[in-house]
């Protein structure tokens, strides 16, 4: 039938605008923060001079730069595998059938029933 959007059309419709949203938001505070970096910005006292590159050279002259760039790399990498494979484990558990699987099922419901 001519004149007629079908329903991929329609996600795509009502999907759009909001991911257009989103992303100039995005987008928007990420080149804010970077003109940001390039100043020394004086909060109380109002003033917000442009000095390039030098506030990046202090902070990599420091030794413990390095130590919190690795640990923070450390962090998020052992966190993601430990939430991955916590994530299978439980989804096998719930897959199988075992004892108590009602009592296992509310205990994961929970959280989500009463967040806080």
């Amino acid at each position: 039938m001519k004149g007629r959007i079908d329903k991929q059309t329609w996600g795509y419709i009502f999907v759009y605008p909001i991911f257009i949203l989103i992303s100039g938001l995005v987008i928007g505070v990420l080149i804010y923060n970077v003109v940001l970096s390039f100043k020394d910005m004086q909060f109380l006292g109002g003033s917000n001079q442009f000095v390039g590159f030098q506030t990046y050279k202090e902070m990599f002259e420091r030794r413990e730069t390095v130590t919190v760039i690795l640990n923070s790399v450390k962090f998020n990498l052992l966190s993601t595998f430990m939430v991955i494979l916590l994530g299978l484990i439980v989804g096998i558990l719930l897959s199988e059938r075992v004892r108590f699987f009602g009592v296992l099922r509310s205990f994961m419901l929970l959280p989500g029933l009463c967040p806080e």
